[in-house]
């Protein structure tokens, strides 16, 4: 679009509060005197995004005339057309994003459609054990705890579970019986039990976490891996097209342990050890 006389691209960022041009985009208007903001901008990820400065500028848009502030960031990147502007030029997006003939000079962010429902019933078909509702189970390893030699059994008697949560914490453990994650048993040999604590989930149910910091925490090897900050990743991510996001269910669940580390996890909730 026409920006001081100069015509310049933008993205369309539904996303983004204001209107941004990159430290390029200032030079080709010819570096306009700029005045100092306060405001606070962050990316995505929370990142803070460090301003050059802002000014109002003169746009030429479907024939009509706007004055409309922009702001300039320091480096490069990609100039964003944001809801400010997108409101004040009245861009029609379903127009922009899915009709033949989008505004001139602005460019479309693509959304593109992985799947058609007949191609996504043939993916749930050929694999119906991935996308079962019952507990799946990693078949490639078990995982187990390994105690430091001075390690001692910790016995801890049951918290006590708001009484509302209390029959919803009673059938998330006979659910999980059922599956086969948690056994009924009337002691524990090797001495060792965590209390429970209940989280209420958004959708009414209870997740149940054993609080095992002050039993095995304390007393367990555990290897030291670098993660990965959120920036490694983009980073490593760049230049992909298609992206996916999977939610395994119960996913801490689907571990198996193996046979002389399953005492040293037992739990101790108000109706008896599991």
């Amino acid at each position: 679009m026409a920006v001081n006389g100069q015509h310049l691209l933008f993205e369309l960022d539904t996303g983004a509060d204001i209107t941004i041009g990159t430290f390029q985009d200032w030079l080709t208007l010819g570096k306009p005197c700029l005045t100092q903001s306060h405001d606070q901008l962050s990316d995505y990820n929370g990142k803070a995004i460090h301003v050059k400065g802002m000014c109002t500028v003169d746009i030429n848009y479907n024939g009509k005339s706007y004055a409309l502030p922009l702001f300039f960031i320091q480096g490069d990147g990609s100039s964003l057309c944001g809801k400010n502007w997108i409101d004040s030029l009245k861009i029609d997006l379903n127009k922009t994003y899915y009709g033949s003939s989008p505004p001139v000079n602005v460019k479309p962010l693509q959304v593109n459609h992985v799947y058609s429902k007949s191609k996504l019933a043939a993916v749930l078909d050929k694999y119906t054990a991935a996308f079962s509702p019952s507990l799946g189970c990693c078949n490639k390893a078990q995982a187990k705890l390994h105690l430091w030699p001075d390690a001692r059994p910790r016995f801890f008697k049951p918290q006590s579970v708001p009484f509302a949560r209390l029959q919803f914490t009673k059938g998330e453990l006979q659910r999980n019986v059922n599956m086969g994650v948690l056994e009924k048993i009337d002691f524990n040999k090797w001495g060792y039990a965590a209390p429970i604590v209940v989280v209420a989930k958004p959708n009414g149910k209870v997740r149940i976490c054993g609080d095992f910091k002050a039993t095995d925490n304390q007393q367990i090897h555990v290897d030291e891996h670098a993660i990965l900050t959120i920036d490694e990743i983009f980073t490593k991510m760049n230049g992909g097209e298609k992206f996916s996001n999977l939610d395994l269910a119960d996913v801490y669940l689907q571990v198996e342990l193996k046979e002389d580390s399953k005492d040293l996890l037992a739990i101790n909730p108000p109706f008896g050890l599991y």
